[in-house]
């Protein structure tokens, strides 16, 4: 059993490498703003709530007692989620496989985040509000997570992806 955790940046491809992922291995994909969206509309938060991420790793914790592999797509900013994410995998015996998505070119971040066709209900990310959760995320350390820069050609880091959960 695998859990798959893709963390980082507004803008830095995770959305689109989890989605990938989830069609290859046709594991089931969890979006924290998915959950955060079916709030919204139900008019319970402004979508930047934390009950998101509760809503995934609930749903997450579920699925992997069950056997079923799961795919997780947000931030992930702090430890605390983080750490709990670590903890499901190690008591639901699933590999963990955490793929930290960044973007090295501050102006092709701030290209990509403001040409990026919004898939949430509230109003989109910001280049000012991606520099402010920049200045609380914590950085992964390199032998925790595969590292994979926007910068490369998609292909490329989906066949990263691919190599690091086969091998």
């Amino acid at each position: 059993m695998k859990l798959i955790q893709f963390s980082g940046l507004p803008g830095t491809g995770k959305s689109t490498l989890a989605r990938k992922v989830a069609t290859k291995f046709r594991f089931p994909l969890l979006n924290k703003d998915h959950f955060e969206g079916v709030l919204y509309r139900a008019n319970l938060t402004d979508g930047g709530s934390i009950h998101g991420y509760n809503l995934l790793l609930e749903t997450a914790e579920l699925q992997l007692s069950l056997g079923v592999s799961i795919i997780l797509d947000a931030v992930f900013p702090r430890e605390g989620f983080r750490r709990r994410v670590r903890d499901m995998a190690a008591q639901n015996e699933a590999q963990l496989y955490i793929i930290h998505t960044f973007c090295s070119d501050e102006t092709i971040h701030q290209e990509r985040l403001i040409k990026r066709v919004s898939q949430v209900p509230w109003s989109p990310v910001t280049w000012e509000r991606a520099k402010e959760i920049r200045s609380f995320y914590k950085t992964w350390q390199q032998d925790e997570a595969l590292f994979l820069d926007a910068i490369n050609p998609p292909e490329n880091n989906f066949q990263a992806i691919c190599d690091y959960i086969d091998s």
